[in-house]
């Protein structure tokens, strides 16, 4: 099946045509027609309250945010970090015992290969922040955008991503950001790789 019939066939049509149509349209920049099932089926689909993304019984946000994990991951002896370094030309330079080690690589794939077959067709993201003399602007951390009359897909506010920081949450100013998606050119950041053939 292709996106538009897994869709309807999960919340029907009316609902689709009012949420999932033309937010995909943007988001993907084509005819949900001609994405694959995929995409949508590994959106959580409930009739209920629950808020979380996943279904696991344990799931939430490092209490001190993501950055504090990963420096306290990284700040480890066997592990060494470089940035904004030109993959093939690091792989180039490394000598035999080096390339036993694991690496990870948090590039895009088809640079990862050299653009052997060619560059995959990317989706990015422009992203637009404002900082408000309000508390609290939308009451949510992200709220999504579905109609084809907004230009943007989603407005995050972050303050609401740790409502237990009482201090930030009593700030009187708040900061949100607009997520307009965008066709990928060379020299943007590729955010989603296009599904297709």
């Amino acid at each position: 099946p292709t996106f538009e019939e897994q869709a309807i066939s999960f919340i029907g049509e009316p609902l689709y045509r009012a949420f999932i149509r033309e937010y995909t349209r943007k988001q993907w920049g084509t005819d949900p027609k001609n994405l694959p099932a995929s995409i949508i089926r590994r959106l959580p689909v409930r009739a209920s309250y629950d808020i979380n993304y996943f279904p696991d019984y344990r799931q939430g946000i490092p209490l001190t945010g993501y950055n504090s994990l990963f420096e306290r991951l990284l700040d480890h002896p066997n592990i060494s970090l470089e940035c904004t370094v030109d993959w093939l030309d690091w792989r180039t330079r490394q000598d035999a015992t080096l390339t036993a080690k694991p690496v990870f690589y948090s590039g895009p794939i088809d640079a990862l290969f050299g653009y052997r077959f060619g560059a995959l067709p990317w989706r990015s993201l422009r992203f637009e922040h404002e900082t408000l003399e309000v508390a609290d602007w939308q009451g949510t951390s992200v709220m999504n955008y579905t109609g084809a009359d907004v230009p943007f897909t989603r407005i995050h506010e972050f303050k609401h991503y740790h409502p237990e920081d009482k201090e930030t949450m009593a700030r009187a100013k708040t900061v949100i950001c607009r997520e307009y998606p965008k066709t990928w050119e060379p020299g943007d950041e590729p955010y989603y790789a296009v599904d297709n053939a």
